[in-house]
């Protein structure tokens, strides 16, 4: 246990949002993703809401974090990708991805399913997330 895996890096637009919000972090370091994440507590308990990811979701973490949408979550102050789930047809989910960045590093704080409608969430009169960036168009082609 406390193996790390490096999904990425935040770009620009997360780097002036987290320096707009006052959070002190180190760009250098890359995203991780941690093995309690993968196989801990949260995963079971995303199961039993119905909203753990798929195995195809994990495997495509990195391209969530470099080409979702990308919010500043008010609530939680942190940065939140989402993009498309790989999901069976007619289902309506995204892939949300929580990035914590702190001094001691930028980490993944959490992955899960939610329903497109979670982002117009409101809590006390504001949307919950407010977008930083549009889902950037990769070349996956």
């Amino acid at each position: 246990m406390g193996a790390k895996a490096a999904i990425g890096a935040l770009d620009e637009a997360a780097v002036m949002k987290l320096a707009d919000e006052g959070v002190h972090f180190d760009q250098t370091l890359p995203v991780q993703l941690t093995d309690e994440l993968v196989g801990g507590a949260k995963v079971a308990q995303h199961a039993a809401a119905g909203s753990a990811l798929a195995l195809e979701d994990w495997a495509n973490l990195p391209s969530v974090l470099a080409y979702g949408a990308l919010y500043w979550d008010r609530v939680e102050k942190g940065l939140v990708s989402v993009a498309e789930a790989v999901a069976p047809a007619g289902e309506q989910n995204l892939v949300r991805l929580a990035v914590r960045a702190t001094t001691q590093g930028n980490q993944v704080a959490d992955a899960s399913l939610v329903h497109p409608r979670e982002l117009g969430e409101k809590v006390d009169g504001r949307l919950r997330y407010e977008q930083v960036r549009s889902a950037v168009l990769g070349d996956e082609q």
